[in-house]
């Protein structure tokens, strides 16, 4: 009885763990893969979640981003395809459908969190570099909230690109008001494999709320730069 009985427990504890092992995994937030549209649609989920007590169907305006033109740098639309594996050559689109009301985040300190992307001063879309070379990228931002950024906010590296060696983050050095313009600079790193690469940033306040670009305030900005064998080495 007592063989038999241990048969079962052995039977019972293989099924359990058998369950454990095919149950699936929990998606994240964010991918390696994840593409611009996808982060902004998640991060302003997380933003503009509907009260629990809301009616499912309850919707507000949507806002659809338009597609990104195949020629230039980010510009006024800040839309990219998502992080290129090693050797991928697809042109940078997006076409993303915010649901429920469209509006940027709310800092710590109850005024609005909002940037434009003005243009890219150094390293423009497409930049080629040799494997493993190193480069400053410049990113010109214009304050069009309500917030002033001060020294505590920072920028950082947001998930979902390649990071190319860059810091976590970088701290603003001067006070930026409603709208003023900032130059930031991350010094960077090319992959060793050569291909097309994202690195995707944000900024956030000292209370450590995030945001970005467009009506939302939750796109982030990019460096997108191509890497060769062949490439010469920039200056």
């Amino acid at each position: 009885m007592n063989v038999e009985l241990k048969r079962m427990g052995v039977a019972a504890l293989v099924l359990v763990l058998a369950a454990c092992g095919s149950a699936a995994p929990v998606t994240p937030l964010v991918t390696a893969t994840t593409s611009p549209e996808e982060m902004a649609t998640a991060f302003y989920q997380t933003l503009q979640a509907p009260s629990a007590t809301l009616p499912a169907t309850a919707a507000g305006p949507t806002e659809t981003l338009g597609a990104l033109p195949t020629t230039g740098t980010q510009g006024a639309t800040q839309a990219a395809a998502g992080t290129a594996q090693p050797g991928a050559t697809a042109t940078p689109t997006r076409a993303a459908t915010l649901k429920g009301p469209v509006k940027p985040p709310v800092g710590g300190d109850g005024c609005i969190l909002q940037a434009e992307f003005v243009e890219d001063i150094t390293v423009p879309d497409d930049t080629t570099f040799k494997p493993n070379e190193g480069f400053k990228k410049t990113w010109e931002l214009k304050n069009i909230g309500t917030c002033t950024w001060d020294t505590k906010y920072e920028l950082f590296y947001y998930p979902g690109g390649d990071p190319m060696e860059g810091p976590e983050s970088v701290k603003l050095t001067e006070a930026i008001e409603p709208g003023d313009t900032v130059r930031l600079t991350v010094p960077l790193r090319a992959p060793s494999a050569p291909g097309t690469y994202f690195s995707y940033w944000m900024l956030r306040d000292s209370y450590g709320v995030q945001f970005g670009t467009e009506a939302c305030g939750c796109v982030p900005f990019w460096a997108k730069i191509i890497v060769s064998t062949g490439a010469t080495p920039t200056p």
